[in-house]
């Protein structure tokens, strides 16, 4: 799911490898302001599909950690995908394993209600698949994933947030299990180009701001929150949790790293 983020007031001190050690101040007009924007934009995104590159990057990655599983005869194979906005990956999933399905349980979550209902129409003939209104951070760890994904989820997190959400996945993880993030970098060209946009829409008036690098005007309330992650940052903490990150996958303008959490139970 692409959601935006919007922070006002908060106080926080930054770790010296880049993320938030502390943040003081409550998600919640961060998840409001997510949350209003996909509703809003739902019916652009209904009729959007991903691009070429993105699905070949999904496909090195998500795709070859199901592919591994169905070969290794795994019974199920249970993935979580955090963000699953309009579908689009559910119905990739199950399209590319159709011989496998009945393997595949699919839970996707979401904070928009007219995405996740769009999503459980994609998967209507996939009893195994199903997607609801949930907030990641609070999910119970008594329902453990083989495979925890974020498409352009990771974009949209508070300054702070990424090592927060890392610990969480660990928390979400079962043994075996990966996690993969898929997203822009945020040191690449696209990255500062995106950057360099959103600083003249927030201190430009608009006669100086010239053409926009990337994004319509329809998204520009959502756009001004955008912070790519870094995925140099993402691997250090992978590892540093114990979730073993492998050598970062890049593709057009997609990055993506897998981590893996060690096969033994491991303590929380």
């Amino acid at each position: 799911m692409q959601t935006g983020t919007l922070t006002s007031g908060q106080s926080h001190r930054i770790d010296r490898n880049g993320g938030d050690a502390h943040i003081k101040g409550s998600n919640e007009g961060h998840r409001r302001i997510i949350r209003e924007q996909f509703e809003r934009l739902h019916d652009v995104f209904d009729q959007c599909r991903p691009s070429e590159s993105l699905r070949t990057i999904f496909d090195q990655t998500v795709g070859l950690q199901i592919r591994r599983r169905i070969e290794d005869r795994q019974a199920a194979v249970r993935i979580l995908e955090v963000g699953c906005g309009v579908g689009n990956w559910a119905e990739h999933i199950y399209a590319t394993f159709s011989d496998s399905a009945s393997r595949i349980f699919y839970r996707g979550i979401d904070v928009a209600e007219p995405c996740a209902a769009s999503c459980n129409r994609r998967l209507a003939g996939h009893p195994t698949g199903r997607a609801e209104v949930a907030d990641y951070e609070s999910l119970p760890a008594n329902a453990p994933c083989d495979i925890l994904l974020f498409v352009e989820v990771f974009c949209h997190l508070r300054r702070g947030q990424d090592a927060a959400w890392l610990r969480k996945a660990r928390e979400l993880l079962a043994p075996g299990g990966c996690i993969v993030i898929i997203d822009k970098e945020r040191s690449s060209r696209h990255g500062r180009k995106v950057k360099w946009d959103l600083f003249k829409r927030r201190w430009l008036p608009a006669a100086l701001r010239g053409r926009p690098y990337y994004f319509p005007d329809t998204y520009n309330e959502l756009l001004t929150t955008l912070r790519y992650p870094s995925f140099p940052f993402l691997s250090r903490e992978l590892n540093r949790l114990s979730i073993s990150a492998q050598p970062i996958v890049e593709h057009g303008l997609f990055s993506a790293v897998v981590g893996c959490r060690s096969g033994e139970q491991q303590e929380n």
